[in-house]
């Protein structure tokens, strides 16, 4: 049985072994373009959609390299964003870190910050923000962006902060947001260069040590 008048896309009919533009196709071709392309199985003699499960992971939680890949004031933003995304507990423990090596006072300004950048992307998101688990090595697409966002912060490079920030939030809020992520990121700095007092964290050794939890 030939299939006439039939037209294909070049890179369509090379990968079915076909020549490109070809007019005609063989039954048992036309097959295989509609159970591997379409997803229409023709082997019974009739048609059936195929029922097609594609397996990815939630968008925004692939990762895209590792946490030893990035400098000490990304990798703290993205080792406290996880340590704050695990509840009260963690947050008690951000909140004592940075009191412990800034001062009280200094501390609680950071950790502010923190929760304010938080609560603006539960709120107001374009989308629930992925994460992977607080000891994992791996650094996900979001928890890129995320670093990115406060590292330009900490520079103070507050547009293009604020140009990330669109990726995440409503427009409106993204210079806000930028202002929260420089103080945030400017204790971060602080914390890195700081001399750091007995049982806080090292950021920039966390560096190479080290919404929904992906794994």
């Amino acid at each position: 049985m030939i299939l006439r008048g039939a037209l294909f896309p070049s890179n369509v009919a090379i990968s079915m072994g076909v020549e490109p533009n070809a007019t005609c196709l063989s039954f048992d071709t036309f097959q295989l373009f509609l159970t591997v392309f379409i997803g229409i199985d023709c082997s019974d003699g009739f048609c059936q959609v195929l029922r097609m499960e594609h397996q990815s992971p939630p968008r925004g939680g692939a990762a895209v390299g590792h946490l030893g890949e990035l400098n000490a004031i990304e990798a703290g933003a993205v080792i406290y964003w996880r340590l704050w995304s695990t509840g009260i507990d963690g947050q008690r423990r951000t909140h004592a870190d940075f009191s412990r090596v800034l001062g009280e006072k200094p501390g609680f300004e950071a950790v502010d910050a923190l929760a304010q950048i938080f609560d603006l992307c539960v709120r107001h998101g374009r989308r629930p923000l992925m994460r992977h688990d607080l000891d994992c090595k791996c650094l996900g697409a979001d928890e890129s962006c995320i670093a990115n966002f406060i590292g330009y912060a900490s520079e103070c490079k507050r547009e293009d902060a604020a140009l990330i920030a669109s990726l995440i939030v409503k427009p409106d809020l993204c210079l806000p947001m930028a202002a929260l992520a420089q103080t945030f990121g400017l204790a971060l700095r602080r914390m890195a260069l700081a001399e750091l007092p007995r049982g806080a964290p090292n950021i920039a050794a966390e560096t190479h040590s080290t919404s929904k939890t992906i794994h």
